[in-house]
């Protein structure tokens, strides 16, 4: 830790540390905690992730050889900005955090960075040293402290089991909202996107008036017993809204050191949106509104607020905002207490709030977090369970990542990959545009989600409140198979999870057509169908 005695009048306003040094490990891998988890080969480069976001869902960085790891991280308890850094040269590993400071860090002329940093190898491997070392931390926390049976969460929000992504208010949207409602049955997620008055990322917050039929679309979904989340930003305000100037979003918005906004572009849209601290009676204002007419005028079944647990925060040095100038925890107390009044006085019975990504200091807010941003190629850049480890018994998610966006890619491969690993990982599959899935060269797919869809609501008793302790390859009759964007991996893939009275079950998928025999240890040989799941408790 650290703290410092200052010259009366100054401040500090950046700093980095810690900084520690190890030699670099020879065949090294550097594991961050980007989106389910991101493994990378440990080339001479700085791998660099900002807290708390989805390109840094959790405090640690580790790097990685057959020798062991070497853990570095922090057990910051209030979400404060941060960066995380692994900066390898040719001899060296060099870690670090770049730290936005808070003014109010700062008391009587000594200034306190109100956290510990931590260091640790682990010979047994990097498993081991995130088990050990970070989830039990996880559970200090005001986040990781509550069980999901301590929560109020709607029960069609556990039997959702699988999530289609509805996009614009057409026809050929409707129709095949329709067709996947039929044959997925009561109970399926639908994410609805585009739903709005502007085109989409331009004009937030001023979604409404909502585009004509939307509102008679959900009760049609609804109808054929799915449940409709339609989306909306938490965190962006366009300028050239109309609410900008009249609803004050100049005033709610974050400001640099030199009073300038900060201002993002979005490949979706091309135009400017602001950054709104989330800590203005504006902001919170704008998104209660938001969620009462969600509710009443669309009788929506839930409300999904992107970028909360998605985007980094900024630091603020608006003087006239509710918080000291700089960093620190404000933008997670903002947040917390947005949400907490939402979910106080606001959220109707039975309703959902949901964010898309997966940072830890929110992920008691929110009922189910869709996670699907997580990067991967073949070869260098691989995702690992690492999010799975410490929260698969505190979390509900969807999602694994992008599915694919054309009947073509729908059927190479990539999409029975992505359902395979959601499910053995604990997530609701799907996520994927209905207009693709049930297209008549998808049909398989089709059938395969809805496979793994009853597979999954007998598996209640494991994945809620259950522990996901690791994944297996089973061996046998077991070939490999391609997925275009993962690369290659066998046919047959499994996971092992804890029941929360403490039994241990092995999840299996086969995600080929064909019928294969396979062994796991404990479990013996067995046969699994072509697209199929088996459960085997031990």
């Amino acid at each position: 830790n650290i703290e410092a005695d200052l010259p009366e009048g100054w401040m500090v306003t950046d700093l980095e540390f810690p900084r520690i040094t190890i030699d670099r490990p020879d065949g090294g891998k550097v594991l961050t905690t980007e989106g389910w988890g991101v493994e990378k080969p440990l080339d001479i480069a700085t791998f660099e992730a900002r807290y708390p976001s989805h390109a840094s869902s959790m405090q640690f960085i580790v790097v990685h050889n057959p020798e062991g790891a070497f853990y570095y991280g922090t057990e910051d308890r209030r979400g404060c900005g941060k960066t995380y850094s692994a900066q390898c040269t040719r001899d060296e590993v060099i870690f670090s955090d770049a730290i936005p400071a808070s003014a109010g860090w700062i008391d009587e002329g000594t200034f306190r960075l109100p956290w510990e940093s931590v260091a640790g190898f682990a010979p047994k491997g990097w498993e081991d040293a995130v088990v050990r070392w970070y989830r039990p931390f996880t559970y200090t926390t005001e986040w990781g402290g509550k069980t999901l049976a301590s929560r109020d969460i709607p029960q069609w929000c556990y039997d959702a089991d699988a999530w289609i992504r509805a996009r614009h208010v057409a026809d050929d949207t409707l129709d095949a909202v329709r067709r996947a409602a039929a044959l997925f049955g009561k109970g399926l997620g639908i994410h609805w996107y585009y739903w709005h008055n502007h085109p989409y990322d331009t004009h937030y917050p001023d979604y409404f008036p909502a585009q004509p039929r939307f509102a008679e679309m959900i009760r049609t979904a609804q109808s054929l017993g799915a449940h409709v989340t339609p989306y909306i930003n938490g965190r962006l305000w366009d300028p050239a809204a109309d609410s900008y100037k009249p609803d004050r979003g100049c005033d709610a918005s974050c400001r640099k050191p030199d009073g300038t906004l900060y201002t993002e572009i979005y490949p979706t849209s091309k135009v400017l949106n602001t950054v709104t601290c989330p800590s203005t009676d504006i902001w919170h204002g704008k998104i209660i509104g938001l969620v009462d007419r969600l509710q009443r005028e669309l009788g929506v079944d839930g409300i999904y607020i992107d970028q909360i647990a998605a985007a980094a925060p900024e630091p603020c040095w608006n003087e006239n905002h509710p918080h000291p100038v700089g960093g620190g925890d404000f933008w997670y107390d903002g947040y917390r207490r947005l949400i907490g009044e939402i979910r106080a006085h606001h959220l109707l019975e039975d309703r959902i709030l949901t964010s898309e990504e997966n940072a830890e200091c929110y992920i008691d807010l929110f009922d189910m977090l869709l996670v699907v941003n997580t990067p991967h190629e073949e070869d260098n850049c691989i995702i690992r369970p690492v999010f799975p480890m410490v929260y698969s018994d505190r979390v509900i998610t969807s999602g694994f990542t992008y599915t694919p966006l054309s009947t073509d890619l729908m059927t190479n491969g990539d999409f029975r990959y992505e359902m395979t690993k959601a499910l053995l990982w604990g997530s609701q599959p799907g996520w994927v545009d209905p207009r693709y899935l049930m297209s008549k060269e998808a049909e398989r797919e089709a059938r395969f989600l809805k496979t793994l869809m009853d597979f999954r609501r007998g598996l209640h008793d494991v994945l809620y409140g259950g522990r996901f302790l690791r994944e297996l390859t089973p061996a046998g009759d077991n070939p490999t198979m391609h997925a275009p964007g993962f690369g290659d991996d066998a046919a047959v893939l499994a996971s092992e999870w804890q029941t929360p009275d403490g039994r241990r079950a092995y999840l299996v998928i086969n995600r080929d057509d064909k019928a294969h025999k396979v062994s796991l240890p404990g479990a013996g040989t067995f046969r699994i169908n072509g697209l199929s799941g088996k459960r085997i408790d031990l």
